[in-house]
């Protein structure tokens, strides 16, 4: 077997939420993401940062200017009649399916928490103390349904 010289790849994570961004979309489908809510540096409404995992519709519809880069999702949805800005990192997607089918990708999520980093400089739109709660990030209850 070759010698592996070369720099280490990087992610396949957002290659592959892009590509089954698309194919739910294409399919009629609506992809939801599930977003674990204790990840650094997210931007959400107030009142969703409590809810773990964190469903969103992703869908055209329901997001205007949807940008998925390599280094995290953002657009701008209405929550409560108000728009928002969010901006998720990859390390806060725990998943993408189509809400239809229950098809779509789990992923293992093995990043630091908010409540981690003693030194966190999070842009994060959370409110509420949860200096208290010391909870290790639950591990998803998603598996995947075919």
């Amino acid at each position: 077997m070759p010698q592996n010289t070369q720099q280490p790849m990087t992610s396949n994570k957002p290659y592959l939420l892009r590509a089954l961004h698309e194919w739910i979309v294409d399919n009629g489908c609506t992809p939801y993401l599930y977003i674990n809510t204790q990840a650094k540096h997210l931007r959400l409404p107030a009142h969703l940062a409590d809810e773990n995992p964190l469903v969103l519709n992703s869908s055209p519809k329901a997001c205007k200017d949807l940008q998925l880069t390599n280094d995290a999702i953002s657009f701008q949805a209405r929550f409560s009649g108000q728009v928002f800005t969010v901006h998720l990192p990859m390390d806060a997607i725990i998943a993408i399916v189509a809400r239809e089918t229950g098809q779509g990708m789990t992923f293992e999520w093995d990043g630091p928490t908010a409540d981690s980093d003693e030194n966190n400089n999070s842009h994060s739109e959370k409110s509420g103390d949860n200096g208290d709660k010391q909870e290790k990030p639950r591990k998803s209850g998603l598996k995947i349904v075919r």
